[in-house]
């Protein structure tokens, strides 16, 4: 079993609740002295989603997976390069 992964975890309740937000959005009216307050929400929450899906699929990512392939232990070590030597 996996263990509990906090930038998976951060991802799936920003996503559920963007998702959440524009859904009421669409389907409800928002009273004119609250629609800043609600669409700075969104706002928000949108921009954090856009960082998550940034890191989830763009180079920090691919510098995590490098980082930990050389924390593991068991990972295959690479050749060593004699063309230079």
């Amino acid at each position: 079993m996996k263990t509990f992964s906090l930038p998976t975890f951060l991802a799936v309740t920003t996503t559920i609740g963007l998702f959440f937000f524009i859904t009421l959005l669409i389907f409800h009216t928002v009273p004119e002295e609250t629609r800043t307050p609600v669409f700075s929400l969104v706002a928000t929450i949108s921009t954090a989603w856009g960082a998550i899906v940034g890191y989830h699929f763009g180079s920090s990512s691919g510098a995590a997976k490098m980082r930990d392939a050389l924390i593991d232990k068991n990972a295959p070590t690479p050749p060593d390069d004699k063309t230079n030597g």
